[in-house]
């Protein structure tokens, strides 16, 4: 019977520590806009999925990414951000968490692209991907046409002698390709 009793027990405790979650991406709306190297604020639902209360103090992580052409989830890299319940979190229900991140692109990026943040569960220091929620935004990295037409200045002769040659080759592209 005290086998039984233990037997019990551990399934018990193997259930509250089940970890199965879900994901929704809250905000910021599908079609914003992202600027390359400045922080934007996610709103997303982290939902427990399991039959069971999941404690306080349950880990788990938070990663972003894309989504690719064969609808496959893709991290951007290998940081998954460590999370904690700060409550218990009943069988069913969500807690709405927000999560910095800071986007890095190539300059003169203007894309229209998939951007997914996904929920990790996480036993000791292994994260393992469970579901992304994706949103179409704009991603920008504006490199202003100063910085464009500096980029193609000559100065000559080196050194000066009585006249001073300054030539910028940059056309500015127009917007309907004339």
């Amino acid at each position: 019977m005290k086998k039984l009793l233990l037997l019990l027990t551990l399934f018990a405790g193997t259930l509250v520590q089940a970890q199965d979650f879900g994901i929704v991406l809250v905000e910021p709306a599908s079609g914003g806009r992202i600027n390359s190297g400045v922080a934007t604020t996610f709103k997303l639902f982290v939902k427990n999925n399991t039959a069971a209360t999941m404690p306080s103090g349950t880990s788990y992580g938070i990663g972003f990414g894309t989504r690719t052409a064969a609808g496959a989830y893709q991290a951007f890299n290998n940081n998954v951000l460590p999370r904690t319940l700060a409550a218990d979190l009943a069988a069913g229900d969500s807690v709405e968490i927000s999560v910095d991140f800071t986007l890095t692109l190539s300059p003169g990026t203007n894309v229209n692209s998939f951007v997914c943040v996904a929920v990790y569960k996480v036993s000791g220091t292994t994260a393992t991907f469970q579901i992304a929620s994706c949103r179409v935004y704009n991603l920008f990295n504006s490199v202003s046409e100063i910085e464009l037409a500096a980029s193609t200045v000559k100065v000559y002769p080196n050194p000066v002698s009585d006249v001073l040659h300054i030539t910028i080759e940059y056309n500015k592209a127009s917007k309907n390709g004339k």
